[in-house]
């Protein structure tokens, strides 16, 4: 027989192969490269074995699984296959723990509907909605849940209750009302995350103070959008997270420093390279305190009046105003489009469904300049 039509078992052995070889259909000589591997890691004798038990129909089958497992001892020698079974069974726990989790959001803008949409879909135990906010037609503007044809007498929440429920039955959903200074510390202690937006920096700092003081860790999160620029905070508190390393489990504890603790660190200390969106953001928040606004109250009236205030604003931080463009100071107002919001609410939900399911999380800012499609995440005060 010609030995450019043997099979690949018969030129690894290198003898003659006979025109009814058994190994010819499944193992032809373009197969040789397959055969190798199966044979350096399992041998001529233990494939020959299996083979002849196999039905001619799965062989084909059979040596896919064997090529698969001689790869994975191949390229993980001590563990092969197991690794990635371990790996399987430890992505399931974490599957497990993201469907137990319980979550508050609160402040029911365009960038927490698309987070709520993401979780929603992944298949969290429950999400507890807070907004009561009547619906008016300017929020149906910036509210991609709501139907404009009813949404009279009703709050966001109730409404938006009424449409996530058609993204994923099986999760609870919930509406909770009246401020969230009314919660006790059990009823904050069923959650495993609260989530917020639209909140000043003073109460971002009470809520997040709040909750680092209950016995139970309570994930904190809050988002706030201006104009083109965005911000996402991440307090953990301190969590024991649990990592696959080397076929074992590691644990290792996340240590989170408060919102309140963060934003205190002088600018001269923040680390080099730093976003601008950081900076223009303390502007905008002290800028609404100082002018009694609600957040997010910014017109395009205002870019002067906030240019000047950032000037006295750096001198308290002794820091250099034109290190803050004028530019990013204007991007604080105008060119406000629910893109940016449903993009960084679409960023804070994978991230953290990326945490609950075992990866590593934000720590413990992004910034993002919708403007120039650019974010970063950076650590403060950590």
């Amino acid at each position: 027989m010609d030995r450019r039509h043997s099979c690949a078992v018969c030129k690894q052995q290198r003898v003659k192969c006979k025109p009814n070889c058994k190994f010819l259909n499944n193992l032809p000589r373009e197969k040789y490269k397959t055969y190798e591997k199966i044979h350096q890691v399992f041998g001529f004798s233990q494939f020959e074995i299996f083979y002849d038990k196999v039905d001619q129909r799965n062989r084909d089958r059979m040596i896919d699984s064997y090529l698969y497992q001689a790869n994975s001892r191949i390229e993980r020698p001590i563990l092969g296959v197991n690794q990635e079974i371990e790996s399987l069974k430890f992505q399931l726990a974490n599957t497990k723990r993201l469907a137990a989790e319980e979550i508050l959001v609160s402040g029911l803008g365009v960038t927490l509907v698309e987070f709520c949409k993401y979780i929603m879909v992944a298949g969290v135990k429950s999400v507890t909605l807070h907004d009561d906010r009547m619906a008016t037609p300017e929020l149906l503007r910036i509210n991609t849940l709501i139907n404009p044809d009813d949404y009279r007498d009703k709050t966001i929440s109730q409404l938006c209750k009424d449409t996530l429920m058609k993204f994923n039955s099986t999760v609870a959903l919930h509406v909770l009302q009246g401020s969230l200074s009314n919660l006790n510390d059990a009823e904050f202690q069923e959650f495993d995350a609260v989530i917020i937006s639209s909140c000043s920096e003073k109460r971002r700092s009470e809520l997040n103070l709040r909750l680092r003081q209950l016995p139970k860790p309570v994930a904190f999160y809050s988002v706030e959008c201006r104009g083109c620029l965005a911000e996402i905070f991440v307090d953990l508190n301190n969590q024991i997270k649990s990592e696959r390393l080397f076929g074992e489990t590691v644990d290792t504890i996340l240590e989170f420093p408060s919102f309140e603790r963060a934003i205190a660190v002088p600018w001269q200390e923040l680390p080099q390279g730093m976003s601008k969106v950081y900076y223009a953001m303390r502007v905008a928040e002290n800028f609404e305190a100082t002018n009694g606004r609600f957040p997010g109250e910014l017109y395009d009236g205002d870019i002067e009046n906030i240019k000047t205030f950032k000037d006295l604003f750096c001198a308290t931080q002794h820091f250099t105003p034109d290190s803050i463009p004028d530019a990013i100071i204007a991007k604080l107002v105008g060119g406000t489009t629910c893109d940016i919001f449903s993009i960084v609410g679409a960023i804070m939900a994978q991230d953290f469904i990326h945490y609950k399911s075992g990866g590593k999380p934000i720590k413990n800012f992004f910034l993002y300049d919708g403007g120039a499609a650019e974010g970063m995440v950076t650590e403060i005060g950590c």
